[in-house]
């Protein structure tokens, strides 16, 4: 699958679509695809909450963390944790520094324009599928870690204070100061579906603005993602057919959110 060098369209800006006070044919989505109340989302208190504490007691409360984690990742593939050790100063200067950034005059935020390529920098689609309906939201995308591909050129020069973070997250009602964990499908793929990825979604607020924070721990390019041979029970056939992950990200950078669609798709027949 060759990488698109261009968008198919050109990217149109949350604050553009925002400042014209229409929404764009290619913004609305079909009916069976917007979100609807649910009692089965009714908010935190719906969702486990893990606290990682437990993780520096005694080995009982180290067993029962770990156990809390693998139930929430098999029932849920979505939890919250607490006592995650990142202070409060740091997670308050992230929010403050990015959202410094989203509030740039248009034209200097253009100088971080992203590509296909890489989608590194200031961009506002995801998936290169020419026609697609898109998505309401900005985001900024940097490579931090292995330094050997950080791209200093997107790190932007404004606010001064911006000089390490990511952005885009959370879901449900947040607790205050927790973070959101959600399984990824390479996980869901490892575990041979004893771990399951959610489809998750962010719904804009015409009253208020939102920003997000997103962190991804992601495999080498050309690691084979597959399921774990300990994971795949005597006499049956693995669940998934394997492939690496720079295959995956390519059909993740042509297709762009499509739910439950790469998984499906990496499903043995």
């Amino acid at each position: 699958m060759n990488v698109v060098q261009e968008w198919p369209e050109p990217p149109v800006r949350v604050q553009t679509l925002a400042d014209a006070q229409v929404i764009p044919e290619r913004y609305i989505k079909l009916p069976s695809e917007r979100p609807h109340p649910s009692s089965a989302a009714g908010g935190a208190g719906s969702v486990p909450v893990v606290d990682l504490g437990g993780l520096k007691r005694g080995a009982a409360e180290r067993q029962a963390t770990m156990l809390a984690v693998s139930d929430a990742c098999r029932d849920w593939g979505f939890f919250q944790v607490v006592n995650h050790g990142v202070s409060l100063e740091l997670m308050a200067r992230m929010r403050e520094v990015w959202k410094g950034f989203f509030d740039l005059p248009m034209e200097e935020k253009q100088a971080y324009a992203n590509s296909p390529v890489t989608f590194e920098g200031y961009g506002s689609r995801l998936g290169v599928k020419k026609g697609a309906i898109l998505d309401w939201g900005d985001y900024y995308f940097l490579q931090l870690f292995p330094h050997s591909i950080k791209n200093y050129d997107k790190w932007p020069s404004l606010p001064a204070s911006l000089r390490c973070a990511r952005a885009l997250m959370d879901h449900v009602e947040p607790i205050p100061d927790a973070f959101v964990v959600n399984v990824g499908d390479q996980i869901q793929v490892l575990t041979n579906g004893r771990y399951t990825s959610v489809e998750h979604r962010v719904v804009v607020n015409a009253a208020t603005e939102r920003l997000s924070m997103a962190f991804f721990y992601n495999p080498q390019d050309d690691l084979l993602i597959h399921p774990a041979k300990e994971l795949v029970a005597d006499g049956t056939s693995p669940m998934y057919k394997p492939k690496t992950f720079k295959e995956y990200k390519l059909c993740m950078r042509m297709l762009g959110p499509c739910g439950k669609m790469l998984a499906d798709a990496m499903e043995a027949t």
